[in-house]
């Protein structure tokens, strides 16, 4: 109409009609072209998230897939982190209190683990600026490491259930026993049966890709077994579940049996089960070396006679129990399979891998896993893990 307007006006020039012309013609294409502006908050100075557990009230399944826990098990597992109400991420321009509620903190942290997206991503999904998640992941991060993490090695607390993991693992390998025909199969039930049975627990290493490092560390990081660049985790797992032990990290070129006397787990060991009256012992794959009293292993190729091919199979189906541990934390943790956000010396790789490991034990708290399933047993509550 303003154009209409100004090309049909009287008292008009064919010049100044043209100019007139012109000028709303360059206005109403900026108009069209500009983009929408975006929210001032998003870019002020000092923003911080405020999402909280209520809004997802009415979106169960976004929950879990953002989360991994269900809306009514949120409040609980923020008590059991011990992340408080009010976080104080520091000062801001102005030296004020920069406040977020923990809810907000926790989800941050939630999301970021669960989704394994871009920075980018997080922030449109929160609506504050990509720095800001960067500095409350890693902030609320340090926090649940700091409170939390002390418990993945904490074999004392599981000392009066190693009895029943023993019992559990005894009545599976049974089980295989009798679905397989064959003499030794059946030698294999009645040893079983007739003797103690001190298999507790399972040990395990895990190789997790990072980036390639810069040229000085590429050696020390390279597994060529793997034929990665990364970082090595030991472990043991339960039969009902649960990552007993997650070790710190170690460079990927160390074997397993060299992660074994690092970590000192049989020291550790040994101080919790002191006074059993069973000689309770670890059972592991084939990449660790026999140590009497303490490790059990899978039977090598040159000791595979039809008795030694039994065991080997009827344990397989109990051991591989801590393989599926260590494949939930991916699993349920996919930050720890993005390869690329994984950089040794730019970004807190071991502390991602074992709040992962932590958050995995809380999930199989309150939901179990198929490991609970196998051997029917029970993990601990969330109140009995973190001691609440």
């Amino acid at each position: 109409g303003d154009l209409a307007d100004a090309l049909m006006g009287p008292r008009k020039c064919a010049r100044d009609t043209c100019y007139e012309a012109a000028a709303l013609f360059a206005a109403a294409a900026a108009d069209l072209l500009e983009p929408e502006p975006v929210e001032a908050a998003v870019h002020e100075v000092g923003v911080l998230p405020s999402m909280t557990f209520s809004d997802f009230d009415e979106k169960e399944d976004e929950c879990y897939n953002v989360t991994r826990f269900r809306v009514p098990d949120l409040k609980q597992v923020q008590r059991a982190l011990r992340i408080p109400d009010e976080i104080c991420l520091g000062k801001d321009r102005h030296k004020r209190d920069r406040i977020m509620s923990g809810e907000a903190a926790m989800l941050v942290l939630l999301r970021r683990l669960a989704v394994g997206d871009r920075l980018a991503d997080s922030a449109a999904y929160f609506g504050v600026p990509y720095y800001v998640i960067s500095e409350v992941f890693n902030f609320v991060l340090k926090l649940v490491e700091r409170e939390g993490c002390h418990r993945l090695q904490d074999l004392d607390f599981y000392s009066n259930r190693l009895e029943r993991y023993a019992d559990s693992i005894r009545e599976v390998v049974l089980r295989e026993c009798r679905n397989h025909d064959g003499l030794e199969y059946a030698e294999l039930a009645t040893r079983i049966e007739t003797r103690t049975f001190d298999v507790c627990l399972f040990v395990d290493g895990t190789f997790r890709p990072t980036c390639r490092p810069a040229p000085a560390q590429q050696e020390a990081v390279y597994s060529g077994k793997d034929e990665s660049h990364g970082l090595k985790y030991q472990g043991l797992s339960a039969p009902d579940g649960m990552l007993v032990d997650v070790s710190t990290c170690y460079t990927g070129r160390h074997d397993d049996m060299h992660l074994l006397g690092a970590t000192g787990i049989q020291q550790r060991f040994a101080a919790a089960t002191q006074g059993m009256q069973r000689n309770l012992r670890v059972y592991g794959d084939a990449d660790y070396v026999r140590i009497p009293g303490f490790l059990e292993v899978v039977h090598s190729r040159a000791q595979l006679g039809p008795a030694a091919v039994a065991e080997n199979r009827a344990m397989s189906k109990a051991r591989v129990s801590v393989e599926n541990c260590f494949g939930k934390v991916t699993e349920l943790w996919r930050l720890n399979n993005s390869k690329r956000y994984q950089k040794i010396f730019l970004s807190p790789v071991e502390r991602v891998y074992r709040v992962s490991c932590l958050l995995t034990n809380a999930h199989t708290c309150l939901y179990g896993s198929c490991v609970t399933s196998l051997f029917d047993l029970h993990p601990p509550t969330l109140d009995e893990y973190f001691g609440l």
